[in-house]
């Protein structure tokens, strides 16, 4: 009796420990099935935010020919000032004269248009002051 109560102690702790190791393989197992499902899962919402990003912000913006604008405003004129400032005498000014506020003028501080070709480029609306004489 002794023999067959050490057989079925022993028999009991061995289908114990192989059905604890028989279910910790099975966790390990949907543990790293899950952990690679959240990684995939992850990677997929990363790329996506990003190609919504760089089409949004890059692809549309070329395609409807429109450019984002810079931080500076003054591409060229007197750069070597660190602030352009222009004095006219109210007197000395034709019937109708046009201030550049595009900075872009060839004319400068005198408007030539092209803001018209700025603002069809980007979707702005920027236009001359118009000094009249009465």
């Amino acid at each position: 009796n002794a023999f067959r109560s050490d057989l079925i102690i022993s028999f009991s702790a061995s289908y114990t420990e192989a059905k604890t190791k028989f279910y910790s393989a099975i966790c390990e197992e949907v543990i790293m099935s899950e952990r690679n499902n959240v990684i995939a899962f992850s990677a997929s919402f990363i790329a996506g935010g990003v190609l919504s990003y760089v089409i949004s912000n890059i692809v549309l913006p070329k395609l409807q020919g429109k450019t984002q604008p810079k931080d500076v405003i003054n591409d060229s004129i007197e750069k070597d000032k660190a602030k352009v400032v222009h004095s006219y005498d109210i007197e000395d000014i034709n019937e109708s004269t046009a201030f550049c506020r595009c900075w872009k003028s060839s004319k400068f501080p005198y408007c030539d248009g092209t803001h018209n070709a700025h603002n069809k480029l980007s979707g702005d609306n920027v236009g001359p002051v118009l000094l009249n004489k009465k």
